[in-house]
This record gives C-alpha cells, sequence and structure tokens, in this order.
C-alpha cells in the first residue's frame, strides 16, 4: 500500500489543538490531511451535552452538521478516517462511511470506563488503537502511546537554568482540586514551590464546584477559561526540575503530560503505575506516588541528573513517532 496516496481525515472534538498537530505532521510527510471538529458547537453547554452523550437536545444540528462533514469527506475523495477520542459520531455515521468504502481507524485517549460510548463504535471500525493498556488488552486494541510535540523538545543551543519548581498544568476535574490543595499544604515549609497553570471550562461551574470544597477557592488567580498555549507551558517545564500529573481515576493510559514533561528534561512526578511501560531510560525520570502524602519523602530520594535525552528517546516521545504508529496501524488488519 502507497501511503502517499492516501487522503486522511481527522474527526474528534476541538481539544488543545493536538488533532491540528497531527494533521500537520501528516502534511510534512507529503500526506493529503483534513481535520474536522466533530461538534456542531464548542458552547460550554454543547460540551457539557457531548460529554454526558445527551444529544437529543441538539440532534437535528448535530445531524446536519455530520452530513456536511460527510459531503466533505466524498467531495475531498478521503480514504481513511481517523476518529481521535470522538464524543459525537454514533455507529450510523461510521456505517455510512463503511458504505462509501471509507476505511475508519479509530484511537482512544480516555477509557472505555470513563466512555462507554465507544463500544458502539468498535465493531464498525477497520483498526482499532488506545493509549489505555487494559482496554488494549481487553478489546484486541493496539497499544499507542501519546506524544510531545517539537515545542516541549530541548534546545541545543539553549541553556536552562531550572528552579526548585513543581508545575501542575491541568484541567481541574476529578480529584485534581483536592489532591493539589494536599500537595501545595506539604509544599509551604519546603524549598518547592508549585507552580499553578490550571484549567476549567466555565468560572461559574468551577465556583459551584469549590462550593463543595472552598479551598479551591485559593485557586481562582491561577484559573484560566482558555488554555494556556503550548509554548507557555514549554517556558515553564523547560524553567523547572518537575512537572506533577496527577491522573484520572478509572484510566491509566499515560496523558499528554507525561509526554511533554519528560521531553522538556524535566522529571515527572505521577501517580499512574502504568510509568512501567516507558522505557527504561525513561523510568529513571519519573517519580512515583501513590500517596501525596508521601512526596517529600520521595523526592529526598531522588537526585535529578538533567542530561539531554538520547535522540532514540526524544523520538519516542514525539509526535513524528505517534504519526508513524498511525500510518503503521492503517496497514493492519482485524
Amino acid at each position: 500500500m502507497q501511503i502517499k496516496n492516501k487522503r486522511i481525515a481527522l474527526i474528534g472534538p476541538n481539544f488543545f489543538s493536538y488533532t491540528e498537530g497531527i494533521r500537520l505532521t501528516f502534511l510534512k510527510r507529503g500526506i493529503f490531511c483534513v481535520n474536522f471538529d466533530e461538534r456542531h458547537s464548542n458552547s460550554i453547554i454543547a460540551k457539557i451535552l457531548y460529554r454526558l452523550q445527551i444529544h437529543s437536545l441538539f440532534r437535528r444540528k448535530r445531524n446536519k452538521h455530520l452530513e456536511k462533514i460527510f459531503s466533505s469527506l466524498v467531495d475531498l475523495n478521503i480514504s481513511d478516517v481517523f476518529l481521535i477520542n470522538t464524543e459525537a459520531i454514533s455507529s450510523q455515521f461510521i456505517r455510512l462511511l463503511n458504505k462509501n468504502n471509507i476505511k475508519v481507524h479509530l484511537y482512544l485517549w480516555d477509557s472505555i470506563q470513563n466512555k462507554k460510548i465507544f463500544l458502539d463504535l468498535i465493531p464498525y471500525c477497520n483498526s482499532l488503537s488506545s493509549f489505555e493498556p487494559a482496554d488494549c488488552k481487553s478489546y484486541n486494541m493496539a497499544y499507542i502511546p501519546l506524544f510531545a510535540e517539537d515545542v516541549f523538545m530541548q534546545n541545543d543551543n539553549r541553556e536552562y537554568t531550572r528552579k526548585n519548581n513543581i508545575v501542575i498544568s491541568a484541567t481541574m476535574h476529578s480529584r485534581r482540586l483536592r489532591e493539589t490543595l494536599r500537595i501545595e499544604d506539604l509544599l509551604i515549609n519546603s524549598k518547592y514551590k508549585l507552580v499553578k497553570l490550571l484549567y476549567y471550562h466555565s468560572y461559574i461551574l468551577y465556583l459551584i464546584k469549590c462550593l463543595f470544597n472552598p479551598g479551591g477557592f485559593k485557586f481562582l488567580k491561577y484559573l484560566s477559561t482558555s488554555s494556556k498555549t503550548k509554548k507557555e507551558i514549554a517556558f515553564h517545564y523547560f524553567r523547572s526540575k518537575y512537572v506533577l500529573d496527577i491522573h484520572h481515576p478509572g484510566q491509566f493510559g499515560l496523558t499528554s503530560r507525561t509526554f511533554e514533561s519528560l521531553r522538556s528534561g524535566a522529571y515527572l512526578i505521577t501517580s499512574n503505575p502504568t510509568y512501567l511501560l516507558l522505557p527504561e531510560v525513561l523510568k529513571k525520570r519519573v517519580i512515583y506516588v501513590n500517596d501525596y502524602g508521601k512526596l517529600g519523602t520521595e523526592l529526598s530520594r531522588h537526585v535529578p541528573i538533567f542530561s539531554r535525552l538520547p535522540k532514540k528517546m526524544d523520538y519516542f516521545l514525539s509526535l513524528d513517532r505517534f504519526v508513524d504508529d498511525l500510518i503503521n496501524l492503517m496497514h493492519s488488519k482485524r
């Protein structure tokens, strides 16, 4: 199969511009690629209803939007569609693509436990892949870890002075608010400073969340409802010794934050035991904490060495490797 003869479309939610990065990497390989936002609207209400799978309130708008996407796919002579962590696509839409000889490849960077809708899509896809090792084993999916874009790559011509900073760049959902408050309290009298790059999709909803955990009000000045640029996040990673990753309960796939922090040269602090799947060189740059109350003890046991990553490891962490994995996926057969 000649990969450059393929015409690829990416369909999924507009999520911190990750799909745009994937599209541009395909284009750099000389492969036609176009990106479609699966949502008819990115308003706060629409995002919440899509996440909750409550489509009845806007079914007509959603269907009209998907019809436009389908017409574009046909007009552009698309051969392969990647559904990237989709929330709006139905099995009927995939069957329509199947009937028009468009191959469909499903990639998940959320767990099936968190999004049961994925189970409806699996039977109709030509290939399946996920960042979640448990789902790969249970549903015979290819394991494809996530990635860090080049903005996080250490620059040979730049010197970095790393401070005793621990950066947390996170959406404040699930247990992250509670654990971030706990960690900040632990670090009050330590030499470490917690640098907070916090995101939530709505100030009003965050304030409601804080009614159940009033300590969260102190983070309002660090909170943004628009995502930080990757360049801004990388700036803090390059100048900090550690990046904190509080993984989402119910999933154990390694987050983009894992790859971005390691590619930047910082050490990763994580509660996710899946770090053990990383290559040995990278595992040595991870501090595993199963109880954040023990963070101080774990930090005292490690002496970070900020040497440059080998090229092979930088490639493993990169978007180039991720796209290579997607290309290989198109060769696979179910």
